[in-house]
């Protein structure tokens, strides 16, 4: 059954929880701020939605984990400096200022280029740990709110958002939410030009093909030298939208059943606050390296910047990592924001999310957000304040949590609904 068919006075129980996801977002801007990855600011936060739901759930547990938090977002800095060097290098070994030590330069200029791609190809793109063993670590931790099914347990649901911000991203935000990736792009096809380059460089060839090869080399200069600015660590952003909202959503889920006392038979409904979401998904990788093999059949809604009513869907494709998500867990998505009462799309998702972690661990999991990063005027930047929260976005978003989740525990996992 529905779940706005079953609890009496649905609307009013929905806006309540929207309000009060509102409101705790409010909170936690002004009393932490910015919660830059693995930070003070971020366990302050995450402590005080322990402590806010202790009497919400049957349980609230922590589980630590460390993190290198600067890697991820450093990975454009050191994969710029990388191509810099590359490229004075292969210039200079073009123009023969090096005499006999040319050639010697030459291969460690390719080598540099390679390194280039594969850090930001590896560690920004893909999420992959590259680089996180060259910087100091530290530990952070995910918190978990669960209420249990009054019998068996059968299976789990779970909804995940993150509590930390991200440092602020230059070339994105006020004018284009999407000039910021455009740029690592631009950057990652840089430094494959430069392994192109390098590696021809290594064979005799005629003078025309020197020049241009020092223009393309030299025009690859501007984007390297962007890319080095392009990460500010002085300026972290609130967060209030992306993602303070989907964290607080995933509670407002637990805190309607808590209101309404509903307890599924069968069915386990978690929240999960994850930490370090915006130094490369490691609160989310952390969680499903340590449930992946549970045993009991799980799956994982992501809830990421729930901002832009107009703009909400149903990812079955993180479009930062390009990894398939669960079409099963995007079809109950879909399914139960129907039941809501919304018609939304399903699709590649707008931001990188969550579930590529989770999904890449072998748990059932699809996303849900409501943003437009191209025109929200914000997105990673110190812009992300909790004057620009929209209530009506919240409202819809944690609608269709509260449907998916009468909805899996009704019929669980299927590809039609």
């Amino acid at each position: 059954m529905k779940a706005c068919e079953s609890v009496q006075n649905y609307p009013s129980r929905v806006r309540e929880m929207s309000n009060y996801t509102v409101r705790e977002v409010k909170k936690v801007c002004t009393q932490t701020g910015p919660r830059e990855s693995g930070s003070q600011q971020e366990e302050k936060a995450l402590q005080y939605a322990a402590q806010s739901m202790e009497n919400v759930c049957d349980s609230v547990e922590s589980e630590k984990f460390s993190v290198s938090p600067r890697a991820f977002a450093l990975s454009v800095t050191v994969s710029a400096l990388l191509i810099l060097i590359s490229a004075a290098g292969f210039i200079a070994c073009r123009l023969n200022v090096l005499g006999a030590a040319g050639p010697y330069v030459g291969i460690v200029t390719l080598v540099l280029s390679v390194a280039a791609a594969v850090v930001l190809a590896g560690e920004f793109i893909l999420l992959k740990k590259i680089i996180d063993p060259f910087f100091s670590k530290t530990t952070a931790e995910n918190v978990i709110f669960t209420r249990k099914a009054s019998g068996e347990t059968k299976r789990r649901i779970v909804f995940a958002g993150n509590m930390d911000s991200s440092y602020e991203w230059r070339y994105s935000g006020m004018r284009n939410g999407r000039s910021g990736i455009a740029l690592i792009y631009v950057l990652l096809a840089v430094a494959v030009i430069y392994i192109i380059l390098n590696a021809a460089a290594l064979f005799n060839l005629p003078r025309a093909a020197d020049v241009i090869m020092l223009v393309i080399a030299a025009l690859g200069i501007v984007p390297a030298v962007m890319g080095l600015a392009f990460i500010n660590l002085k300026s972290v952003s609130q967060g209030a939208n992306s993602n303070l909202t989907g964290a607080f959503a995933c509670m407002a889920v637990l805190r309607f059943m808590d209101a309404n006392k509903i307890r599924f038979e069968n069915t386990e409904v978690s929240a999960l606050s994850t930490a370090c979401r915006e130094c490369g998904t490691r609160g989310a990788q952390a969680y499903a390296k340590e449930h992946k093999n549970d045993g009991v059949e799980t799956v994982i809604i992501a809830v990421d910047t729930l901002h832009d009513f107009d703009n909400m869907r149903v990812a079955v494709k993180d479009k930062h990592t390009g990894t398939a998500l669960d079409p099963k867990a995007a079809a109950l998505l879909k399914k139960a924001a129907e039941n809501a009462g919304y018609n939304i799309d399903i699709g590649p998702s707008v931001l990188m999310t969550e579930s590529a972690a989770f999904k890449g661990a072998g748990i059932n999991s699809a996303a849900l957000s409501a943003a437009n990063p191209e025109n929200a005027g914000f997105y990673h930047t110190a812009l992300d304040t909790a004057d620009k929260l929209s209530l009506k976005a919240v409202e819809a978003g944690i609608s269709v949590l509260i449907e998916a989740a009468f909805l899996y525990d009704e019929q669980g996992l299927k590809n039609e609904y």
